[in-house]
């Protein structure tokens, strides 16, 4: 490619400069997405945790691992991929499977009394579109703070009705209603 600079005046208190298009390069955009994870994790099971309250759904701590698990396959299926596979198609592949393994746990595990929509959605938002910010230089801080904006906004509206007191509200037992 050849180039050629025509001005009338070269005086100026502009900066000029080229920016030259550099191909890539995975490995430090892998280390960012992993090293962030634990954020989009955190996100997500703001959700779970939603759910579990606002559905009744019973969900177990080691539901939770599990869900981690699944959640983090993405990372690690990500960091190996990336040196053998274009850059997104690793990227695609990392997410399938792990979106792939966290929803069909929560159905085999909690079956149809956890909302797969939301796990689906959850998990594309959270995991995907999170992470896919690295690839917009610049762009991941302000994508992450929209994206937990919107969470807050979402969370608030589906339970602005939600009555704390009586959600949170300790069973009262035989030896306590006796002493009443």
């Amino acid at each position: 490619m050849t180039l050629r600079w025509e001005a009338a005046d070269l005086l100026t208190q502009q900066d000029i400069g080229v920016i030259v298009p550099s191909k890539l390069n995975p490995g430090p955009l892998t280390t960012r997405t992993t090293f962030f994870a634990p954020v989009c994790l955190l996100f997500f099971f703001i959700l779970v945790l939603r759910i579990n309250i606002v559905y009744a759904v019973p969900i177990h701590p080691m539901h939770y691992l599990f869900v981690t698990a699944g959640f983090f396959s993405f990372h690690l299926l990500l960091a190996y991929l990336v040196d053998l596979l274009n850059i997104h198609l690793a990227f695609g592949i990392a997410a399938l499977v792990s979106v792939g393994l966290v929803t069909s746990y929560l159905r085999s595990a909690l079956g149809g009394r956890f909302p797969m929509r939301a796990a689906i959605g959850g998990q594309l938002f959270f995991l995907v579109l999170f992470s896919y910010t690295f690839f917009i230089d610049g762009m991941t801080g302000l994508t992450v703070a929209i994206g937990s904006v919107i969470t807050l906004a979402v969370l608030m509206r589906v339970t602005a009705h939600t009555d704390w007191e009586g959600l949170f509200q300790r069973p009262k037992t035989a030896s306590t209603s006796a002493q009443c």
